[in-house]
């Protein structure tokens, strides 16, 4: 009976009226997150940022990025618990930066192999430009030395520029990375695929690796695997007007082009009339590509996400011609990140400029249209810092959704991470305040004022809860109240520790909560 009502708190705990714009029902940050739902870590004093986040078997969550201390950028990789704090089993403090030599280094994606091992793929300086890099670690952060003898690879396709931006972890174990290579004064797409002990796989294009060119200078930033083994690429490409274009490319699992997908391998899609920046992409059950950025017309930039046929031809069952641009603000709105969730609705992520850069999210429905029970009309934003954006998008075995980028200003950000719990329908409560529950003084010492205004008659229960969802104990119970404003003094226990606590008001309509700190 009491791991029942518990249970019930906490599915309740999702339709808090916590500070970030939603509709009733749908996302809100998760409080069982470092008690706010948002993490946030100075990796270095400086700048930091995670690129790319991917989520263990055991639900741990690595991110991986950047950390700028002094002069150069240095990988920067941390592991995070479940409830958001990190994870000092990993490199005994959570965290592990490298810097592999003078130049800049920077990881910018990170997959799970089946046995735990993480892979991280990003850009190395080799003194004049930068390689391909790849970094394994073992489960407790070390480098992994089976991993070409000391757990670093780095690889060259030309004499100049080549960045990993993406990595994916094949049914088979090999290791595929993709980005872009800088080869006879243009940028290329760039492919490479690594045997398990890192080394090139030499059945793979020409000597492990394979490039193309799309138009007259391109960037593959995102990369997907099919379930037939066929690897997708995306990103930019410039066109002959200097315009840029969403770029597509997909090669067999031999690394030769696939011609069945555009006819040579090759799709350029212009979204808007200006430029447009690919960054992320998944793909659906049924096959169809997702791919997400931004789209900038003749005004402010705007998520821009794109659906294509097996066949590379654009779908027109994805808001009737493949192609949907969805605007935040009046300025700068940018995708970086996509997700398909489990009933085929999509969630484009990135940032959106509404009172300073926010995360920013807007989920669609199978045909491309905003899905009006998300956020406001389809989109959700949430504020952290002076200036924050996703990077990085992933949805966990429960639904909830975790968020990665950075939060802070331009002298200073930090790792940011948020976790939402994703409403599918399967949880029915509603929030049963008309505004938000207030509770004063906050943080408090001993004494606690509640202020909430009731829209009907409830009977109302209010109680002090743990962030592990523990009833502490109950101020009032089954009290029938009217409609209208009402207020409660109350006195906390008298032995209750410093730290972070919920105050719920519930009833059998709904529930809504307010954090607490106590002194």
């Amino acid at each position: 009976m009491i791991q029942h009502f518990k249970t019930s708190i906490l599915k309740k705990l999702a339709f808090f009226l916590l500070p970030v714009s939603m509709g009733f029902g749908q996302m809100v940050l998760d409080p069982t997150f470092d008690g706010d739902g948002k993490v946030t870590t100075p990796i270095v004093a400086g700048l930091n940022s995670v690129y790319d986040i991917a989520i263990q078997s055991d639900g741990k969550i690595v991110a991986v990025g950047y950390a700028l201390a002094g002069v150069n950028y240095d990988v920067a990789v941390a592991r995070y618990q479940t409830n958001g704090s990190l994870d000092s089993t990993f490199n005994s403090v959570g965290f592990d930066i490298l810097d592999l030599g003078s130049n800049d280094d920077i990881a910018y994606s990170v997959a799970i192999q089946a046995d735990g091992k993480i892979v991280v793929a990003g850009s190395a300086g080799n003194g004049s430009n930068t390689d391909f890099l790849l970094l394994r670690f073992n489960t407790n952060g070390t480098l992994d030395n089976s991993f070409d003898t000391d757990g670093i690879v780095t690889t060259t396709f030309d004499i100049s520029y080549e960045t990993a931006y993406d990595v994916a972890i094949q049914s088979d174990g090999k290791i595929v990375a993709a980005g872009s290579a800088f080869i006879d004064t243009v940028y290329n797409f760039a492919v490479a695929r690594y045997k398990t002990d890192g080394s090139l796989d030499p059945v793979f294009g020409s000597g492990g690796k394979a490039t193309t060119l799309l138009t007259n200078s391109d960037e593959a930033r995102t990369m997907a695997i099919q379930t037939d083994g066929k690897i997708v690429l995306a990103g930019t490409t410039l066109q002959p007007d200097f315009s840029i274009a969403f770029g597509v490319a997909r090669f067999r699992a031999n690394g030769t082009l696939d011609t069945t997908f555009g006819g040579t391998g090759k799709v350029v899609t212009n979204v808007t009339t200006y430029s447009e920046y690919a960054q992320a992409m998944a793909i659906q059950s049924d096959g169809k590509i997702v791919v997400a950025g931004k789209g900038t017309p003749v005004g402010p930039e705007m998520f821009a996400v794109v659906r294509y046929n097996t066949n590379g031809t654009l779908d027109n069952g994805w808001n009737g011609t493949g192609m949907v641009t969805t605007a935040f603000g009046t300025t700068w709105d940018e995708a970086r990140a996509v997700i398909i969730q489990p009933d085929g609705k999509v969630i484009a992520g990135g940032l959106a400029t509404v009172g300073g850069q926010r995360f920013a999210m807007a989920r669609y429905n199978t045909d491309g249209t905003l899905d009006p029970a998300f956020g406001t009309g389809g989109k959700l934003t949430t504020s952290f810092g002076s200036s924050a954006s996703i990077w990085a998008m992933q949805q966990q075995a429960d639904l909830k959704i975790v968020t990665a980028g950075y939060t802070g200003s331009a002298a200073n950000y930090d790792f940011g991470l948020i976790r939402y719990t994703d409403g599918l329908g399967a949880i029915s409560e509603v929030n049963i305040l008309n505004h938000s529950l207030m509770v004063y003084p906050n943080p408090v010492n001993q004494y606690i004022t509640i202020q909430y205004d009731l829209s009907e008659v409830h009977e109302i229960t209010i109680e002090l809860l743990g962030l592990d969802g523990r009833i502490i104990t109950t101020f009032l119970a089954n009290q029938k109240q009217d409609p209208g404003t009402h207020q409660q003094s109350i006195l906390l226990p008298e032995n209750l520790a410093s730290g972070s606590y919920f105050i719920v008001i519930s009833s059998p309509k709904g529930a809504a909560c307010a954090k607490l700190v106590k002194e």
